[in-house]
Order: C-alpha cells, then structure tokens, then sequence
C-alpha cells in the first residue's frame, strides 16, 4: 500500500457569516455582541499567540512575565486571579517557566504554604524584547479604529467585566 503524504491545509481566515450569525442569534442585540465578542476575543489570542511564537512565548507566559515585570514576588493565587486562570493550570505553567529559567519560585518564609514567584533576569530580557513587536501587533490589530474609538470601546468591555465580576460573585441584583 502506497504511503500518502497529508499536505497541509493553507491557513485558511475564517470569518463569521453575518447571516447565519444572525439567525443563530435570533437578532438579539445581546446575543449577537456575545457571538461577535467571543469569535474577536478567539482569533486575537490565537494571532497574538502566533505572533508571540517569534519570541518563544505565548500570550500565557507573556502574560504571567508581564504581572511579574514589576520585580514584586507574586503569589499563585495572585497569577492565577489576573490571569483568569484556575490554581492547577498556573501550578503547571509556573513549573514549565520555572525550568526554562524565565522565573523563580520560592516557599514564603512567615508562610511555608504559600509560594512567592519572581521574574528572572532571563525571563526580564524575554519579556523586554518580545514587548516592541507584541505592541506593534497590538497597534496594527486596532489600527482601524481612533483613539476616540478604542476609548469607547474600552468602557464598553471595562462595563461589561464589571457586571461578569459582580454576576459571578452572586452580588448583581439583577441575576
């Protein structure tokens, strides 16, 4: 039996179909900021990974060297809390950085439960020279919109995560 070669699919830019997004959404205004919000947020991390890769990073170490950029020791908790991601995924992630040398992870001496993390010389240099090409993506991605509109937009997002904030702690009277 002949061996057949898989030639790679080209990368293909998906886009969402305004008429079926539409009727999936059964033309709820929400619904549809929802479908939208959620398919921009997706494809911005999936390019912002690919652009990171030149760096030998993705937007989860690039965004864990960031929070630690400032030299402060930082615990798990706190990573895990502006990370937006549970306890068990930082563990790993920090594991991984901690043995690439991009930081250093110590047990709190007033506290032998909890572990402080620190950014490394190593992991400062990566972060310093990923961060130009990463701000110019950032740039190139929202140069459509003006600085009146990526105001807007950022208030929209800020109101929008400070009612999922108040929904997911059961505080929203409205939930």
């Amino acid at each position: 039996m002949a061996k057949i070669d898989k030639v790679p699919e080209q990368r293909k830019a998906r886009s969402l179909d305004p008429e079926h997004t539409r009727r999936m959404s059964r033309d709820d205004p929400a619904v549809l900021a929802f479908v939208y919000l959620t398919y921009a947020s997706a494809m911005v991390v999936k390019l912002a990974d690919e652009q990171l890769r030149a760096s030998n990073l993705s937007v989860a170490r690039y965004t864990i060297l960031r929070l630690l950029e400032d030299g402060e020791p930082r615990t798990l908790g706190y990573l895990s809390e502006k990370h937006f991601c549970v306890p068990g995924n930082i563990t790993k992630l920090v594991s991984r950085m901690q043995q690439d040398g991009l930081i250093d992870k110590k047990t709190d001496e007033t506290d032998r439960r909890v572990s402080l993390v620190t950014i490394t010389a190593k992991g400062r240099a990566l972060c310093d020279s990923a961060s130009p090409d990463h701000r110019r993506f950032i740039q190139s991605l929202t140069a459509p919109l003006s600085g009146q509109d990526l105001e807007t937009l950022r208030g929209y997002l800020e109101t929008i995560a400070a009612r999922a904030v108040t929904m997911a702690a059961g505080t929203d009277p409205g939930t």
